[in-house]
């Protein structure tokens, strides 16, 4: 137990933005349910979903500020970074749960409608058939979150590197 404790208080900051991260996609994904993305409007959502990385930018550089804050105000880019890195991998692992409880619990009709649409567009049904799949997204999200994960780490510790060195 106390090297859980240990752990905890060590990775607080990054633990809390991943949680926090993981809220923010879950707000979002109601939010584009309610807004009838994921079914009377599935023909936008690819354009508005994209719309996801303002916030998601904007969290980060509130995280990379308030660890440089946590660090009496000096942080280099490994401090940065490493901070960056944690909230990415916990929100990696969290990925899974998290794609599950959208696409079973908010919009469990999703990947019906998707891949009617994409047939209706022109797409293979057994091409829409393995695409279209909570596994599939699952897959898709937990690499591509790491991956943007990592570069909006690096964009926003240099961002706010610059910020605090201008002052």
């Amino acid at each position: 137990m106390n090297a859980f404790n240990t752990l905890f208080t060590t990775y607080y900051h990054e633990i809390k933005f991943a949680l926090m991260f993981s809220g923010l996609n879950i707000l979002w994904m109601l939010g584009e349910k309610l807004t009838g993305l994921h079914d009377v409007h599935i023909a936008d959502h690819a354009f508005y979903t994209n719309y996801f990385a303002i916030p998601s930018i904007l969290l980060y550089a509130v995280a990379m500020y308030q660890k440089q804050t946590l660090l009496g105000g000096e942080m280099n880019f490994k401090q940065g970074f490493m901070s960056g890195l944690g909230i990415t991998m916990i929100v990696t692992a969290l990925t899974p749960v998290v794609q599950f409880f959208i696409h079973t619990i908010i919009t469990p009709e999703y990947f019906i409608n998707v891949r009617a649409f994409s047939i209706q567009e022109g797409m293979k049904p057994e091409v829409a058939d393995t695409h279209f799949t909570l596994n599939s997204y699952i897959l898709l999200s937990v690499f591509t979150g790491f991956v943007y994960g990592i570069i909006t780490t690096i964009f926003t510790t240099i961002m706010i590197r610059y910020i605090r060195m201008k002052r």
